[in-house]
């Protein structure tokens, strides 16, 4: 098992912990977008504060670097460049983001976390290890949900949003089932959720698994 999964992985709660974490993970077409908003007006619908996000962050993002590697891949070498940046990003994301809203009272609901870095850097070549090491210290999320997709249905659903413009990772239905192994890997560190059902569904099973109050 994943050294993630131990205590002393994650920050300790402190004043931060007066909020709740809340991630939203899964491939890119799994309908993360459609959920994260759902769940932010069902918080708003109930007078909470709520702080909607995402990571990475557009910092990361916007790089060349970056926009290089997930058009056209890498070597191990910017494999693991590109996680240290990760990481650094997640970092900062986190100290200026994510722990003010959380100390702030708010409900923070991030589109995607550790656990994305975890596993599209094992299919890039980087040791967990490595990738757990430098992403220590954060706060752990109060829940964390998978949407699970079938590889076949999200590269159809890919297709039809981007068209030819696809990430590298995301042309090739074995590079998607990898994906979805290595999220699938961490399972016992979220709720797996069958994205496959009508969107309806799935946010009702967030709602009820979150059970925020008023």
């Amino acid at each position: 098992m994943s050294s993630i999964s131990a205590d002393d992985y994650w920050s300790s709660p402190t004043t931060w912990s007066r909020g709740r974490l809340i991630v939203i993970c899964g491939l890119d077409g799994a309908g993360k977008t459609t959920q994260i908003e759902a769940l932010g007006d069902h918080c708003r619908q109930r007078n909470l504060s709520v702080c909607l996000t995402r990571q990475p962050t557009e910092w990361y993002r916007r790089d060349p670097f970056v926009q290089s590697y997930l058009k056209n891949g890498g070597n191990l070498s910017q494999s693991y460049s590109l996680a240290l940046f990760a990481a650094a990003d997640r970092h900062r994301h986190i100290n200026e983001v994510i722990v003010p809203a959380l100390s702030a009272g708010k409900i923070v609901i991030s589109d995607r976390y550790v656990f994305s870095s975890l596993a599209y850097f094992r299919i890039r070549g980087v040791a967990d290890k490595f990738v757990e090491y430098i992403n220590r210290g954060i706060p752990r999320p109060d829940h964390t949900f998978f949407l699970d997709v079938p590889a076949a249905v999200l590269l159809k659903r890919l297709q039809e949003r981007d068209g030819n413009a696809l990430k590298f990772e995301e042309k090739s239905e074995h590079k998607l089932n990898e994906l979805r192994s290595a999220f699938l890997s961490f399972k016992d560190l979220f709720t797996v959720i069958d994205g496959e059902q009508p969107k309806e569904t799935i946010a009702t099973q967030i709602i009820n698994c979150v059970s925020l109050a008023d």
